[in-house]
């Protein structure tokens, strides 16, 4: 299997059909508001290979927000497969599903912080920025801009 089919495969996985259905139905681009909870924790190989797929593949990756007290994940994009098409939806990942412990005593916005500077490696490079334009899709902000 592909890395890429591989990463369509870990979000049904991930996500249980029905908050995919419902967060979907109520967002442009794919995300949950409010609160997303992750099923479970990506392990490091998982996550390694989710990464190495996202520049491998050359994939768009947006940043959004996750719940009304700071929490970031990505919501990750193919282009499209010819021109005149839309980007097409792969994956949601959120702070929750990132290898690791949790932390037992989290502080406010501790977080947000960890996660947002994971996920800005992906999101805040120049050429992703282009993509999102391109595709009309929610431009990074700093890790403030994230934390009602």
């Amino acid at each position: 299997m592909s890395d890429l089919g591989w990463l369509k495969e870990l979000e049904v996985e991930l996500w249980p059909k029905k908050q995919r259905e419902e967060g979907r139905a109520n967002t442009p681009h794919g995300a949950v508001q409010i609160k997303l909870h992750a099923k479970r924790r990506l392990t490091k190989e998982e996550w390694g290979r989710v990464c190495r797929t996202i520049l491998e593949e050359k994939l768009v990756v947006e940043m959004v927000g996750t719940n009304m007290f700071g929490g970031v994940g990505i919501v990750v994009y193919e282009h499209p497969v010819q021109p005149g098409m839309d980007h097409e939806y792969v994956l949601t990942l959120t702070q929750d599903h990132l290898p690791g412990e949790e932390d037992p005593k989290p502080t406010l916005g501790s977080c947000l912080r960890k996660a947002w500077e994971v996920f800005s490696e992906f999101t805040h490079s120049d050429q992703n920025k282009a993509w999102l334009k391109k595709y009309g899709l929610a431009e990074p902000r700093e890790a403030p801009g994230y934390d009602y």
